[in-house]
């Protein structure tokens, strides 16, 4: 059987061939370090194969040095507009002025966790996105947003500040690399925590390359981080 490279069509052709390709990878070697055959792999990537287990999608991504989450949102995602555009992944927010434009927050495998830290404490946050759209994000930022969100807890009919005091960043704002439908998007910021006890936030939104935010208010990233004194 002739076997050819699959095309470019799907996200998840799309996210395999970039990826292999960055890792010097024949379709051969990334079959052979997934532990699948490579017929199984085009299969898998022509939509012939409708219904793959975790366990081979969960190996796929570790020969990709990609999150097994990131490969399944990519599989769903091509399967679902094959059968039906209208049908998005789960966890999806839709922009409200751009037709199309739609991000998912893609969860890090566990961590050591950083929300108990030490006063004046550097620790570095990651977050990653994925553009499940049909629209290319160019030009974009994320802003930080400390100064105009707060966290808080409803107080009977009062609304009471958890965190009202932020960490420390070098930067108010900082360019997101462009990304094609499909692909993920990493970043990592440097925060320091405040010389004092206390909980601590930070906020941040995505806007466009005229400063207009890309998706709703209620879309936003953060972390919360307790500081305790010795």
């Amino acid at each position: 059987m002739n076997l050819h490279t699959p095309s470019r069509g799907s996200p998840i052709q799309a996210l395999v061939q970039r990826t292999r390709h960055e890792l010097a990878l024949s379709m051969s070697d990334l079959a052979d370090k997934a532990g699948i055959t490579r017929s199984h792999l085009y299969s898998l990537l022509n939509g012939t194969t409708r219904d793959p287990s975790v366990h081979t999608l969960t190996r796929l991504s570790g020969a990709l040095h990609v999150s097994p989450i990131v490969l399944l949102r990519h599989y769903l995602h091509g399967h679902r507009h094959a059968t039906d555009p209208r049908e998005a992944p789960a966890c999806v927010v839709r922009s409200q002025t751009t037709p199309g434009d739609s991000v998912a927050f893609i969860p890090h495998a566990p961590t050591p966790d950083p929300s108990l830290i030490a006063p004046g404490e550097t620790f570095t946050q990651t977050w990653t996105l994925q553009n499940v759209g049909n629209v290319a994000w160019r030009a974009r930022s994320l802003v930080r947003l400390d100064e105009e969100l707060v966290i808080a807890r409803r107080v009977g009919t009062q609304l009471e500040a958890v965190a009202d005091a932020h960490l420390r960043c070098h930067t108010a704002s900082t360019p997101l690399p462009d990304t094609p439908p499909g692909q993920p998007v990493t970043l990592s910021l440097d925060f320091t925590a405040p010389c004092r006890s206390g909980t601590f936030t930070t906020v941040w939104h995505m806007r466009d390359e005229r400063g207009q935010a890309s998706f709703p208010r209620d879309f936003f990233l953060q972390t919360v981080v307790t500081v305790i004194g010795f």
